[in-house]
């Protein structure tokens, strides 16, 4: 369950940033989330922007340069890119995919595999398959 008081104490001082510092992240709103399908007890969720990643430290910077990838970032960020390499039986040779979902992976692996699975998000983009 949400301690709605602490939330509400903890977004505060992410709107009191100063604009340098909320340039690397977006509060992504319980309304939001909730429409999304995420955990109902979440209040508010955090995604980095602008190349920003966060990570486990509670001391230090709160803002260094680096180099690396990592997750966590909202399923809508535009600039993340990451390409496909397929091949073997079921894959159509010579398919070229131009943009996909990484919630794709899931019913392509579904459907390949031929595992029954009842409900998957995403969908096998179409020519990929023989």
């Amino acid at each position: 369950t949400v301690d709605k008081a602490t939330a509400n104490k903890v977004k505060a001082l992410l709107d009191a940033q100063p604009d340098s510092t909320k340039q690397y992240y977006r509060i992504i709103s319980k309304e939001q989330l909730d429409k999304d399908g995420y955990n109902p007890n979440i209040a508010f969720a955090l995604t980095a922007e602008h190349d920003a990643a966060f990570n486990t430290e509670s001391t230090g910077a709160a803002i260094t340069s680096g180099k690396g990838g990592t997750h966590g970032h909202f399923p809508d960020t535009k600039n993340i890119r990451t390409g496909l390499v397929a091949h073997g039986p079921g894959i159509r040779k010579g398919a070229v995919i131009e943009e996909m979902n990484l919630r794709d992976m899931t019913p392509i692996m579904v459907k390949l595999l031929g595992i029954p699975f009842p409900k998957v998000d995403g969908k096998v983009p179409a020519g990929l398959l023989q």
